[in-house]
């Protein structure tokens, strides 16, 4: 017998305490084993697959950062190059092969859009990282255009059928509402040259700057529309040169007009 303070302790009592104590100790290293189990299976090199990089995706990346495309414009564009079994390390510098692989897909969309407008979305993705592609790797930098262009332009002589557009106020309360009407000006023209963002358009007509007008014509053997606004007007002999940024543009007609662009139709 011992005593701790006014208690006394029987051996019975100090054997039921240790074992007790004993108990407890086994619970708390069970539970740490268990622990460090789990903690080995999460960390367990030959159960997690770490994807790398092959050295082909990395030359990619690095070129392809230049371009500043967002993730799901990177996913994509490397989506569409492995379908067409393309070496992402050197297709950014070939680029017949390059618009071989885009030319292929856009083939395959224009199918899929005759059912269905989805693939409009991706047809114009498609389109938006080609124009980036070009800008960045295939203009001339030398180019006095080179600073304010934003996309591959070319020259043409499409007819086009024009119509100047008015605005129209209204008031509903305090709020005052602007509204675009087509007016009954209408005249005929020549678009001379077309990229995804404007054109230029030749026409006897006088035009203003900063005036509005919709344009009709055909490209890639579809009809296109687009509403424009006049940012220089040129005049050249008896007729006026308009250079036009593009305001609206629906889905269809940008793809007939980049395809045009890009000789994919």
């Amino acid at each position: 017998m011992f005593s701790i303070g006014p208690y006394e302790a029987s051996p019975w009592h100090i054997g039921s305490f240790i074992g007790g104590v004993a108990i407890i100790a086994g619970i708390l290293t069970f539970l740490n084993l268990s622990k460090k189990v789990q903690r080995s299976k999460l960390f367990n090199s030959s159960e997690i697959e770490i994807k790398r990089n092959s050295p082909e995706e990395d030359v990619f990346l690095k070129k392809t950062a230049e371009l500043r495309l967002t993730k799901d414009e990177l996913r994509f564009l490397k989506e569409v190059l492995q379908s067409g079994r393309a070496d992402l390390s050197v297709i950014l510098d070939n680029k017949k092969q390059l618009d071989e692989i885009f030319k292929a897909r856009y083939k395959e969309l224009m199918k899929e859009s005759a059912y269905s407008d989805a693939p409009l979305n991706q047809l114009t993705k498609l389109f938006a990282i080609r124009n980036t592609i070009a800008y960045f790797k295939e203009i001339d930098k030398a180019d006095s255009n080179y600073s304010h262009r934003q996309y591959i332009r070319k020259e043409s002589n499409i007819p086009c059928e024009c119509c100047l557009v008015g605005e129209v106020k209204t008031t509903q309360g305090k709020k005052i509402i602007k509204k675009l009407v087509l007016t009954n000006k209408t005249f005929k023209g020549a678009v001379l040259g077309i990229s995804a963002g404007g054109c230029s358009v030749s026409c006897d007509d006088a035009v203003r700057v900063g005036g509005k007008i919709k344009i009709d014509f055909t490209v890639s053997g579809r009809k296109a529309s687009v509403l424009s606004e006049a940012l220089r007007v040129n005049k050249k002999s008896n007729k006026s040169v308009v250079s036009l940024r593009f305001l609206k543009v629906l889905p269809k007609s940008l793809c007939a007009i980049n395809a045009f662009i890009f000789d994919y139709s």
